[in-house]
């Protein structure tokens, strides 16, 4: 899973950066591309293959700031899967990329435009995208109004904090890290 874009990067059209200076502020955010956009398709493996065993990350800082800006992060599930998730503020044009492959389809999501292709053995078809429930903002008012919670949100949040903690570590630490060794 990928997501990135060009928010760290002069650009013609742009002469300044456009993501705000406290994007660059390990005191502020407490990260960069990682925390910002890499929780994301972190977020998605989780709800793909469930939490991984192991985390093995990677960070750059190719604009020299005090945060990362480029992020390679792979993932081991005890299934014998790997996962691989992808951010940074340094990509001029990358779509937000989704793709599953096993030993007879594969399955690519990109956006934007939304495009779902498949692939068995023969040639890549479009496949039509199943209708979005309501966005996360619609349903957390629904559930104040209702006086409901989102139990399984909530856990999926609590389990995002889990690989993302563990990412940090690996990357800071320089080794792979298990998930079963982090603190409760």
């Amino acid at each position: 899973m990928r997501m990135a874009r060009n928010g760290a990067l002069r650009t013609e059209r742009n002469l300044d950066v456009w993501l705000p200076a406290h994007f660059y502020d390990p005191d502020q955010c407490h990260g960069g591309a990682m925390i910002d956009l890499g929780c994301r398709p972190m977020y998605l493996a989780r709800h793909i293959l469930g939490l991984p065993e192991t985390v093995n990350s990677h960070y750059r800082y190719v604009t020299g700031r005090a945060v990362e800006d480029n992020v390679v992060v792979t993932l081991g599930y005890a299934s014998g899967a790997p996962a691989v998730v992808e951010a940074g503020f340094v990509t001029p044009a990358l779509p937000f990329t989704i793709e599953v492959h096993s030993t007879c389809t594969s399955l690519i999501y990109s956006a934007p435009p939304p495009v779902l292709r498949m692939r068995g053995l023969d040639d890549w078809i479009e496949q039509a995208i199943p209708k979005s429930s309501p966005l996360p903002f619609v349903q957390w008012v629904d559930h104040i109004q209702r006086g409901t919670r989102n139990v399984a949100n909530i856990d999926a949040a609590l389990d995002l904090t889990k690989p993302m903690e563990a990412a940090n570590r690996s990357a800071a630490e320089r080794r792979q890290v298990r998930l079963d060794s982090l603190q409760p």
